[in-house]
């Protein structure tokens, strides 16, 4: 009796704890929020004005939160920093992590960053392929900024030299939709 007892107490404390959201989670939350609006300087300034907040140690869920978020805000969606990135086996335990947690918007952005890290190391062929992993995830999703990077990418992996020929406004008219903004490109 005592042994059905403690294991009830056991498993009940387990799963009370991994239902309990991270004490650091609305930090996270309303950097990424900020970030997904298109808003990439006001997150990041978010996240490091408050990063002193953060309560530590951070839990495995908080650390490869955090560490999507600065994988993000090192690309910055330009050309200049993508070697700065996340390595492409941290990318792997995020990607894993939110295979696990259900977490299909942040697979689909650690997909999305690992593809592009692999194109910008030469590893080409794998880029793409994980590429239309994370197009294949985001399609069921509403973020709209991941939508566009994602659309961007797969446009430039299909051979396109971003200029405003013919090709270059088959990108504007299918990045479109997933913004409003004046100018695309």
């Amino acid at each position: 009796m005592k042994l059905k007892l403690l294991l009830s107490i056991t498993l009940a404390a387990v799963l009370f704890g991994c239902t309990q959201e991270s004490v650091n989670q609305p930090i996270f939350d309303r950097a990424y929020a900020l970030f997904s609006d298109g808003e990439y300087e006001m997150s990041e300034e978010y996240l490091k004005n408050h990063e002193s907040d953060l309560k530590q140690p951070l839990s495995d869920a908080d650390s490869v939160y955090l560490t999507l978020l600065k994988s993000l805000y090192k690309g910055k969606f330009t050309l200049l920093d993508w070697k700065s990135i996340a390595d492409t086996a941290w990318l792997n335990y995020c990607i894993d992590f939110y295979h696990k947690t259900s977490d299909s918007e942040k697979l689909a952005w650690a997909l999305y960053l690992k593809s592009v890290k692999n194109m910008f190391s030469g590893n080409y062929a794998t880029g793409v392929v994980v590429l239309r992993q994370a197009d294949d995830v985001a399609k069921a999703l509403t973020n709209n900024e991941l939508k566009f990077h994602i659309t961007y990418w797969r446009y430039a992996s299909e051979g396109s030299s971003f200029d405003l020929g013919e090709r270059g406004l088959g990108l504007v008219e299918k990045m479109r939709p997933y913004t409003d903004r004046k100018s695309v490109v």
